[in-house]
C-alpha cells in the first residue's frame, strides 16, 4: 500500500513539474522590431525566420499530411507531457510499461487478447488508454492526451529508436 501511494506522488508531481514548466519555448509573438529601418543608403535587410514562418513539426503539414516523426522530437513531447514518470526508457518498469524494446512485441492484455505494437497499437494505446488494459498494468492510469497526429508520429519514431 505504501509503494503506491510513493508511486502516486511521484506522478503527481512530475506531472505538476511539467506543467509549471510549460513545455518551454520562446513566445512566437514577441519577435524584437527592427533597430534601424533601411535607408537609401542601407540596403534592406532580409527578414529573418521567426517560429510565425518555420512550420511547426509536431502540426501537420499544409494538406493535412503527416510528415515521418522524429525520435529526438518524440523525446520532447514524451517529457513535456509528463510519459515518463509512468514509462521509462531504459527497460525499467514503472507504472507502465518500459518503451525500450516495446516496439514489434506482442503484448497480452487482461481480456484474453492479445496485439502487437505497431502504429495502430500506439495510436489507440494514447487516444483510448483503457480500451484494452495490458495484464500487470493497473486500468485507469494513463491519461487521454491532448496529442496531434503528428505528436505521434514523433512518439513511434520514440518507440523505434529505443530499440
Amino acid at each position: 500500500m505504501r509503494q503506491a501511494w510513493v508511486v502516486t506522488i511521484v506522478v503527481l508531481l512530475t506531472a505538476a513539474i511539467g506543467l509549471a514548466c510549460g513545455g518551454g519555448g520562446a513566445d512566437p509573438t514577441n519577435t524584437p522590431a527592427p533597430t534601424t529601418p533601411p535607408t537609401a543608403t542601407t540596403a534592406p535587410v532580409e527578414p529573418t525566420a521567426t517560429s510565425a514562418s518555420v512550420p511547426d513539426p509536431t502540426e501537420p503539414t499544409s494538406g493535412g499530411a503527416v510528415v515521418e516523426g522524429d525520435a529526438e522530437i518524440g523525446k520532447e513531447i514524451a517529457t513535456n507531457q509528463g510519459c515518463i514518470a509512468c514509462h521509462s526508457w531504459d527497460g525499467t518498469e514503472i507504472v507502465g510499461p518500459t518503451w525500450k524494446g516495446l516496439w514489434g512485441t506482442t503484448r497480452q492484455f487482461e481480456d484474453g487478447g492479445s496485439a502487437v505494437v505497431d502504429e495502430a497499437f500506439v495510436k489507440e494505446s494514447i487516444r483510448e488508454p483503457d480500451k484494452r488494459i495490458e495484464v500487470g498494468f493497473p486500468a485507469g492510469t494513463m491519461p487521454v492526451l491532448p496529442l496531434s497526429d503528428q505528436d505521434i508520429e514523433h512518439i513511434i519514431a520514440l518507440f523505434k529508436s529505443l530499440q
